[in-house]
């Protein structure tokens, strides 16, 4: 192989990698994203999720301790710490209430789409 071969496959993996690159969160993105989050979880706080399908603009929420029933006692919205494929990915620390009646604190990550269709689901950490 000839060394400008050899120098023009190099550039191109370079490039190619650097295409790869998950691009900063944007400002706006960011504040969309922890405005729809709060909206959620201001909703699972007061036992109203299910108004959250009703909104003119709804939002999907999946989450499994709401699935499993356990109240929201607080939360605290970290920052914005990535995105992938426009979903801005946020860390919250949660107070979820279990059965017999004791507060847990979990340190979760939530996937919020930030644009309609709106949606907020939780990842494993």
């Amino acid at each position: 192989m000839t060394s400008t071969i050899k120098a023009a496959l190099l550039c191109s993996l370079v490039l190619m990698s650097g295409c790869r690159r998950t691009p900063p969160v944007s400002p706006d993105a960011a504040d969309g994203a922890r405005e729809c989050l709060t909206t959620v979880l201001d909703a699972w706080k007061q036992r109203a999720t299910d108004s959250l399908s009703q909104r003119t603009l709804p939002i999907r929420f999946v989450d499994e301790d709401l699935a499993e029933g356990w109240p929201l006692v607080d939360y605290e919205i970290g920052t914005a710490r990535d995105r992938r494929d426009g979903v801005v990915i946020l860390e919250v620390q949660l107070t979820v209430r279990e059965p017999a009646g004791e507060s847990v604190r979990r340190k979760v990550e939530y996937q919020v789409a930030p644009t309609a269709p709106f949606s907020v689901l939780r990842s494993a950490p």
